[in-house]
């Protein structure tokens, strides 16, 4: 009896974890259905100490998404419209306003993007740079179609050579040139191709 009312529980929760993860319209797919052409990306929070990072992930969020196939409003047209609606901040968006943001530039969808973390930690033999970055998709009604935090950190010293001498000697000259010169482009480049290759079907103009 015993066995049987832990066979029975051991599937109950086997069925209520599956049900869980089951995923019946991914981003993609929701995509292709309302078919958008345009894109709306707000300027970026920043939530870090790294001013550099507001600058960076942007392009590569621009790019990616362009390079899917949709059209990005310039950033400087964003900014300078938003401007004119008393939004001088991306700590000024709301989020409720998603809607009139869109409609102002006629977007089918809008992304927020928010820096958790961003920088580098700093050893005699090692330098890891690192980054976290919150993506969100919305659709011009204001409804979140998709929402992701990514990670992405970069160490010059991740392979060793068979000489440790020489490993040690490079490990502290790579790690030298990491400090001064951090790898943001790296991190900027690897988490928005991620993001957009992960929550982007095939935009209507891709080449």
């Amino acid at each position: 009896m015993t066995r049987l009312v832990i066979l029975f529980s051991s599937l109950f929760f086997l069925l209520l974890s599956g049900c869980a993860n089951v995923n019946t319209n991914t981003t993609k797919e929701a995509m292709s259905d309302d078919k958008p052409k345009s894109v709306l990306i707000l300027p970026i929070v920043n939530d870090s100490t790294e001013v550099a990072a507001a600058n960076i992930v942007p392009i590569y969020t621009n790019f990616y998404i362009s390079e899917a196939g949709y059209y990005v409003y310039s950033p400087l047209l964003v900014k300078t419209i938003l401007e004119h609606e008393g939004v001088y901040e991306a700590n000024d968006i709301k989020i409720k306003d998603i809607p009139h943001y869109a409609d102002l530039f006629n977007a089918d969808m809008v992304v927020v993007a928010k820096i958790k973390k961003w920088g580098s930690s700093y050893a005699l033999l090692d330098t890891l740079t690192y980054g976290e970055v919150y993506f969100a998709i919305y659709d011009k009604f204001g409804s979140l179609v998709s929402e992701d935090t990514l990670t992405s950190s970069y160490s010059p010293n991740a392979t060793s050579s068979a000489d440790p001498l020489s490993s040690l000697v490079a490990s502290i000259i790579s790690a030298t040139v990491e400090r001064a010169a951090p790898s943001y482009e790296f991190i900027g480049h690897d988490l928005n191709s991620r993001f957009v290759g992960s929550h982007f079907s095939q935009g209507p103009y891709k080449r």
